[in-house]
């Protein structure tokens, strides 16, 4: 199996082609370490950003929305968008706690391809707050998904990344 990461960049974009993972033949362990790798790299790029930024906005304040998307936008390309989907956002929200010093650590749920209609992994992120939270925060759901978006994951169960 190709192990290899492509990474090419333009502008200030960065595409990966990540040929091992996120197809048929794929393993939840494979496809939750990529999550993993691609949720803490977006998360540290955003604390980073926050950090820098003291007076920036935070998410539920900010009057973006929730949106499907097909990129993961960091938080400058997020607000600037206006919009984006459960990985843009979760990685927003865990790095204003990370750069609190407060952990959060990102959960998903997966839809094998078998039980889809498109025969693809459907997945959804969310994160688990640190220092006494009371269980999983979705910023998706907070920004405005619809309740039905993700219906289908309710028999699910919810696998920590990697």
């Amino acid at each position: 199996m190709d192990r290899r990461v492509d990474l090419s960049i333009r502008g200030s974009s960065a595409t990966f082609q990540l040929p091992a993972v996120f197809h048929v033949r794929s393993s939840l362990t494979e496809n939750a370490a990529a999550l993993d790798r691609l949720m803490f790299c977006l998360t540290e790029l955003d604390t980073d950003y926050r950090l820098r930024r003291p007076g920036l906005v935070w998410l539920y304040d900010h009057p973006l929305r929730y949106a499907r998307t097909v990129v993961w936008d960091t938080t400058a390309a997020l607000y600037a968008r206006g919009g984006g989907d459960c990985k843009s956002l979760t990685a927003t929200r865990m790095a204003e706690y990370w750069a609190a010093g407060i952990p959060a650590k990102c959960f998903f749920r997966f839809l094998p391809p078998e039980l889809n209609q498109k025969y693809q992994y459907q997945y959804h992120l969310l994160f688990l707050p640190g220092a006494g939270s009371k269980g999983f925060e979705c910023p998706s759901k907070l920004k405005g998904m619809s309740p039905y978006e993700n219906s289908y994951f309710i028999d699910q169960p919810q696998r920590k990344a990697a």
